[in-house]
């Protein structure tokens, strides 16, 4: 016999019949967490909670802080960039100091610094390479004077003899210790010897051999101003030929360029005890310090 079961398997939450007493009531709906804040707060104690609030705000500010930063510093980067590259602190005067006006005008020309310039980003060194290419000029030194002023000082190659120049035009050609040509001339200026032996100069800028020069730029003023020639002889070597009326010794004898200081001082010590004794000579050979002579009297 087959019998039917007509109960309702369907329970409420409301029928406490069928409800295991020890188990919670199902929630069928969403769950609804409520503010995150009254949680925390039903939770944790309250100062706690009081801590955790300030160290968000000040992690809020810090953040702050460093947005603000980063700002003003692109700000003050870009305001500077701005005035650096306007024509507030551009060139606008370039005082050459050093030299006479004419070189002036040409170091001015040489410097090549455009009107305006800005002065924060004008390479100095640069500057001064151009203006050492003057040839009149041996060292250049290059500064900025904010708001407008480039300041150029100066140190001017000396000339110490000059040097046959194969140019017609213009045969003299002037030149320093470094062996460089300062300028071309058409006579020899006075009180500079004429050097032989450094081979021939060629236009301002260029150069010939310095070692002969050198050595004559090393010796005393007293002896150097009585040299008319520097000559360089295959036989004899580096020959002083002393000029003016009356020298006392025609030639000074070097043997080398070696040892030009003990020579000169040599050379002057004998000349001094000659000219005591009112004799003049043709040679005074001082190639040995210690052992000068004199040959062909007077």
């Amino acid at each position: 016999m087959t019998t039917t079961d007509t109960t309702d398997g369907t329970h409420t939450l409301g029928d406490s019949a069928d409800t295991d007493p020890g188990t919670a009531p199902a929630v069928t709906g969403p769950a609804d967490h409520g503010d995150e804040l009254d949680v925390f707060d039903d939770v944790v104690d309250p100062r706690l909670r009081a801590r955790w609030v300030e160290a968000r705000r000040a992690e809020g500010r810090r953040r702050l802080y460093v947005l603000c930063g980063i700002a003003g510093v692109l700000a003050l980067g870009v305001i500077a960039y701005v005035i650096a590259n306007s024509s507030l602190l551009g060139a606008g005067t370039i005082e050459v100091h050093g030299t006479d006006a004419a070189t002036a005008a040409t170091v001015r020309s040489a410097a090549h610094i455009a009107d305006g310039e800005p002065l924060l980003f004008l390479d100095t060194g640069a500057v001064a390479q151009r203006v050492e290419r003057v040839p009149t000029v041996a060292h250049a030194d290059v500064s900025t004077e904010l708001p407008s002023t480039v300041v150029i000082r100066v140190t001017p190659r000396v000339p110490v003899a000059w040097v046959p120049n194969p140019n017609p035009a213009t045969p003299v050609a002037v030149v320093d210790r470094a062996g460089r040509v300062i300028s071309v001339a058409t006579a020899a200026p006075a009180g500079l010897p004429r050097m032989a032996g450094v081979g021939l100069a060629g236009r301002p800028g260029t150069r010939v051999e310095r070692a002969p020069l050198r050595a004559l730029a090393a010796l005393p003023p007293v002896l150097r101003s009585q040299v008319a020639r520097f000559e360089a002889r295959a036989a004899d070597g580096p020959v002083l030929v002393l000029g003016g009326p009356a020298p006392i010794a025609t030639e000074i004898h070097l043997g080398s360029l070696e040892g030009m200081r003990a020579k000169a001082t040599a050379a002057l010590a004998v000349m001094d005890t000659l000219r005591a004794q009112g004799t003049r000579v043709r040679i005074l050979g001082v190639q040995v310090p210690d052992a000068p002579f004199t040959k062909g009297a007077l």
